[in-house]
């Protein structure tokens, strides 16, 4: 995924730029097991808030486990 987002100059003194990229990956290891993964990078640039270029990254992890119904 990709989105850029930017904020007017007349809107918010000296505008703003945000770019946020994120890939994700899902995948079913067995009948009842599944994991998934997610990286997340922002760079961004609000000069009202902060001078210069900054950016973050985030990374997640999940495994789920779904249980068999007893009979």
């Amino acid at each position: 995924m990709y989105r850029n987002a930017k904020a007017a100059s007349a809107f918010i003194p000296g505008g703003t730029t945000h770019n946020d990229y994120s890939f994700l990956v899902q995948k079913r290891v067995g009948k009842d097991i599944e994991s998934r993964g997610c990286v997340q990078y922002e760079g961004w640039k609000a000069p009202i808030y902060k001078t210069g270029a900054q950016s973050d990254t985030t990374a997640a992890a999940q495994i789920t486990w779904f249980p068999r119904e007893s009979k």
